[in-house]
């Protein structure tokens, strides 16, 4: 009997050794389950990237740059440039909630004869916004003659066209892009003083692609100001922030379906 009870006081504490080590092998076990669930979501997921390709400083035309020279100050090529890297600005801002945004102005060192290979390998066609030219109210037949209807004026805007095969493969190697935003040209119009209210007005001109050369938005991104804004700060706070949303709504796909992939060549 002397015997038995430290036997049994073995047999026990043995018993408590395993039953505490199982015990914290289990929380061990679900707390590295949980961090690693936690860390899974921590994970940000990866956004699709898009490239904003800027106008060509030959593309701008505008109305009211000696107004702006006047109050400012500023020179020709310095209110061209300022509004250029404004308006790529306010384009950055508006695509960057749902894409990672690469642009080609933010490093010019860099990307200066990217842009100048991008601007020869393309072209510019002069464009109806939407749909088919449509033909006047003029009759078939005046004063005994036939005549060919008139066509009523359509807005157009500067498509940007890809001359060169290979282009966006090219800058999709180079940079990840799958989303490529081109904008053609921008023009600054001047007030119509006939207008009850004269207001002056900012076109952007805009062609997006996607990485299959398939246009996924085009046309012209507008909006009005009034005619005492002559800072290119205000332009770029006020007008262009709103052309730069136009932009973004009318010319992505859903951020998960932006991505087509390009198949090599063997």
């Amino acid at each position: 009997m002397a015997l038995l009870f430290p036997k049994l006081f073995r047999v026990f504490g043995l018993c408590v050794l395993l039953a505490c080590s199982f015990s914290a092998f289990s929380q061990n076990d679900t707390r590295g389950g949980n961090a690693k669930k936690e860390e899974q979501l921590k994970t940000p997921v990866e956004k699709k990237k898009v490239l904003i390709i800027p106008f060509d400083p030959k593309m701008y035309m505008s109305d009211i740059d000696r107004s702006i020279n006047r109050e400012t100050k500023m020179t020709f090529p310095q209110i061209r440039d300022a509004l250029r890297f404004g308006l790529n600005n306010q384009l950055v801002s508006a695509f960057k909630t749902n894409y990672t945004v690469i642009s080609l102005l933010r490093d010019t060192v860099k990307t200066k004869a990217d842009l100048a290979f991008i601007y020869r390998a393309t072209g510019y066609k002069y464009t109806v916004t939407q749909g088919q030219e449509k033909t006047g109210s003029q009759k078939p037949i005046s004063n005994g003659q036939l005549t060919v209807p008139i066509k009523d004026e359509e807005e157009r805007y500067m498509q940007t066209v890809i001359n060169q095969p290979g282009l966006l493969e090219a800058m999709n190697k180079k940079y990840g892009a799958e989303v490529f935003v081109f904008i053609s040209e921008v023009d600054l119009k001047g007030a119509v003083i006939t207008d009850p209210s004269p207001m002056r007005e900012a076109w952007v001109h805009f062609t997006v692609y996607n990485l299959q050369g398939k246009v996924i938005g085009a046309g012209l991104a507008k909006a009005k100001f009034d005619t005492d804004v002559n800072e290119p700060k205000k332009i770029i706070g006020s007008v262009f922030s709103q052309t730069a949303r136009t932009v973004y709504t009318r010319s992505t796909l859903p951020p998960e379906a932006a991505k087509t992939p390009v198949k090599e060549k063997k």
